[in-house]
């Protein structure tokens, strides 16, 4: 049985205020009406969610034009409220972080999200994952006091994990952190570290990887920062396997990251 969405669920902790079509989409979607949800995507609007709801890095089933309503109504999730801790919407792109809710309100999934809206506001593309809750270890408060770009911090760290130098890499997290990512191999447990010493191990377990990152979407919001970007796995050309991914970051007061929980498709969702 489908549970509207209470208002304030769409109402982000965090960051900016949702787009209409956004919003729009998500209560319709929460009360089960994917018809409804379909209105708010353009002609050849297309939804992207995972095509197996055991393992969150599978391949996404796609849906666009007349295939949305039916698609959306596939989705495990639609009839289920989501809660949006962050909103970081700029220009024609809107990326979300938050939680789908049982219908007594309790969190069962985190989920993270990427529209691309179309110039009349309609959503062009949505691509979505999920994986179990993830707790909020570092709050929501809009405050920076460092004044740090987290765009140059995450990058940074994706170049030192590249080359291979996870003391490095490590060093752009705070001693406190929570890193929460998708399994590294099939089948496996969702990968989550705290601290230094957990997140350093983790990396040396994994060892170097010849992929390359690419970030053509980044929105800075307070300590709040959401990326979208692809995956060369070879690091050289896409023939040899593409990824998208999104990641969510917070920094702490001294502007190193606190919270990153990211998420991991293969094949990357070409961006419209």
């Amino acid at each position: 049985m489908s549970t509207p969405a209470a208002a304030a669920d769409l109402v982000p902790a965090a960051g900016d205020p949702v787009p209409a079509a956004a919003a729009g989409f998500l209560a319709a979607f929460a009360a089960g009406d994917a018809e409804a949800a379909a209105s708010h995507f353009g002609p050849t609007g297309l939804y992207a969610f995972p095509s197996d709801a055991g393992d969150e890095t599978s391949p996404r089933r796609l849906g666009e034009g007349g295939e949305l309503p039916a698609v959306l109504a596939a989705d495990p999730t639609c009839g289920a409220p989501h809660r949006l801790r962050l909103c970081c919407a700029e220009g024609g792109d809107c990326l979300l972080e938050g939680y789908v809710l049982d219908a007594g309100g309790g969190a069962i999934h985190s989920f993270v999200a990427s529209l691309q809206l179309e110039a009349e506001g309609r959503i062009a593309r949505y691509l979505t994952f999920r994986c179990a809750a993830t707790e909020d270890a570092a709050g929501t408060t809009m405050e920076n006091p460092s004044g740090a770009d987290a765009q140059a911090q995450l990058g940074a760290y994706f170049q030192e994990l590249e080359s291979g130098d996870f003391d490095a890499a490590k060093s752009y997290f705070s001693d406190d952190c929570l890193y929460s990512h998708p399994p590294y191999t099939p089948g496996s447990p969702r990968v989550e570290f705290r601290g230094h010493a957990e997140l350093l191990a983790g990396f040396e377990r994994r060892g170097k990887q010849p992929k390359q990152h690419f970030v053509p979407v980044a929105i800075q919001r307070g300590p709040h920062l959401m990326v979208e970007g692809y995956v060369w796995l070879d690091g050289s050309t896409p023939d040899g396997g593409t990824e998208s991914f999104i990641s969510s970051a917070t920094l702490d007061a001294d502007g190193r990251v606190r919270r990153y929980l990211a998420y991991v498709c293969e094949p990357m969702v070409e961006r419209r």
